[in-house]
């Protein structure tokens, strides 16, 4: 049987990969997995990270997320933080389930990694003073069926890519 997607689907969900990355210059990769609604958002940090720090910060990131939860009243968790460390640099990759994802939350991951690492966080500098929060935020909420879409976006060279893998 062949699945013929609704008309626009395909390219909401590019179009909202693409209005992440530009409007949050420092986040490295996403993966978007539409069937099973999670999504994983990495950063490139140009340090490794060891010992307390990543400790430290894990900890706040989780108090932060459940003091964000408690405010808005849901039973939502925080997302999974993974570490891979290289020999010079770190990626931090962070992975949740997508159900009721906003653009509080993604501020909110991306606020507390910035605050965290401001000084060694690999970012695009280009898109410094774009503003696709307005788009983000419309796109958002308005979710699309589509059941065969595992998108992953990055950004290379100042231009952002997406594919379905």
């Amino acid at each position: 049987m062949y699945y013929k997607p609704e008309k626009g689907a395909e390219s909401y969900y590019v179009n909202l990969l693409i209005s992440i990355l530009v409007h949050y210059p420092e986040i490295f990769t996403i993966y978007y997995d539409l069937v099973q609604k999670k999504c994983k958002l990495s950063y490139m940090i140009n340090k490794p990270l060891w010992g307390n720090k990543y400790i430290n910060f894990k900890r706040h990131f989780f108090d932060s997320f459940n003091l964000y939860f408690d405010l808005l009243g849901t039973n939502n968790t925080a997302p999974v933080i993974k570490k891979i460390i290289f020999s010079t640099m770190a990626l931090l990759e962070l992975s949740w389930h997508t159900q009721n994802l906003s653009m509080g939350e993604i501020n909110l991951i991306n606020e507390l990694i910035v605050n965290e690492f401001e000084k060694s966080i690999c970012s695009d500098e280009r898109y410094l003073h774009t503003n696709q929060g307005e788009l983000v935020e419309y796109l958002l909420p308005y979710r699309r069926e589509n059941k065969e879409k595992h998108l992953f976006a990055f950004r290379d060279a100042g231009r952002v890519y997406v594919y379905d893998k």
